[in-house]
């Protein structure tokens, strides 16, 4: 059974966020405020009432704060982990305008296409969940595309979502370590939804692509948003309880493992068949020599495609 949190007032510093006028919408039954930005006129709009009238989450997305325009919403989420907001709490924008990834790398997110949101948790776990964290949240995404869509959507180590070589979104995962604690964490995801080709910026249209360029028609993003969201709580949920199942489902769905990928890091550029994950989301290498190293490189690509598995995710199960 869901209860209703608690009734809290918007932060007087989100209000003063945006020169634009800013309302507020009351939730069904009264159960959350929400704020507001007003939309250009002849936007689909992600609207939060209907996003909470479709949400079956018990924790995600609870309170909810739509924004027009952000900078970024991790940085958003950040402030209200600092106000002592509840875990589950999740910040979304139809634009962000210094949207980053994985290593201060710059996320295209214009307006009105994509899904751009994050959510604060409170794992409350031991550092090294910290990566597998964010390991595991790129598996709700692909699950979702999957089970949407049936699109071959998989994860690349450590926490991109790929389409036939091609992105399609991605997961920025900022913690906060207390000594051997892991005490909170926002989750940073942007989906690539309803982009045509000449909505990436010519750099990235060899690289990237999104969910109407696949299937050639656009979507629901608002399907699409709740549906995640359910799909990562319940990753995270079964990730507090067992992270066994998650990082089996995670080896299943990724595109490269058991392929020869490069990677790179402090230790220099290495060559070599990415064979398995170790048990803190690393990654277990082995060289044409035969050397295994466990390794957690800054980066990775891979040099071969290996099909998606075609399995659901039938062994993670939701918290009753």
């Amino acid at each position: 059974m869901r209860t209703s949190p608690p009734r809290r007032s918007i932060p007087t510093w989100i209000g003063n966020m945006s020169r634009k006028s800013t309302a507020t919408s009351t939730r069904a039954k009264g159960m959350e405020m929400f704020d507001r930005l007003s939309n250009s006129p002849g936007e689909a709009y992600l609207d939060p009432d209907l996003i909470l009238s479709r949400l079956r989450t018990r924790r995600f997305g609870q309170p909810l704060y739509a924004f027009d325009s952000l900078g970024s919403t991790n940085q958003v989420c950040w402030r209200l982990a600092l106000d002592g907001y509840p875990e589950g709490t999740t910040v979304i924008a139809e634009e962000q305008t210094r949207g980053r990834g994985r290593r201060g790398r710059t996320w295209h997110s214009p307006r009105g296409l994509g899904l751009w949101f994050s959510v604060l948790l409170r794992p409350y776990g031991h550092a090294r969940h910290s990566w597998l964290l964010s390991l595991a949240m790129s598996l709700p995404v692909a699950a979702t595309v999957r089970k949407l869509y049936g699109l071959p959507a998989g994860v690349k180590w450590p926490n991109d979502v790929w389409i036939r070589k091609r992105k399609v979104a991605g997961v920025l995962v900022e913690g906060s370590v207390s000594g051997p604690s892991f005490t909170q964490a926002v989750v940073g995801v942007g989906i690539n939804v309803n982009h045509r080709r000449e909505h990436f910026p010519p750099e990235l249209r060899d690289h990237a692509t999104s969910i109407r360029l696949e299937l050639e028609h656009p979507v629901d993003r608002i399907e699409l948003l709740v549906e995640t969201l359910s799909a990562m709580e319940q990753v995270y949920f079964q990730l507090v309880r067992d992270e066994a199942p998650v990082l089996e489902e995670w080896r299943r769905l990724c595109t490269h493992l058991g392929k020869r990928v490069q990677v790179m890091g402090q230790f220099g550029t290495r060559i070599g068949t990415f064979l398995d994950l170790g048990p803190d989301g690393s990654i277990v290498l082995s060289d044409s020599t035969g050397r295994t190293d466990l390794l957690r490189p800054d980066d990775l690509l891979p040099l071969e495609e290996s099909p998606c598995c075609s399995r659901s995710m039938s062994g993670i199960r939701t918290s009753s």
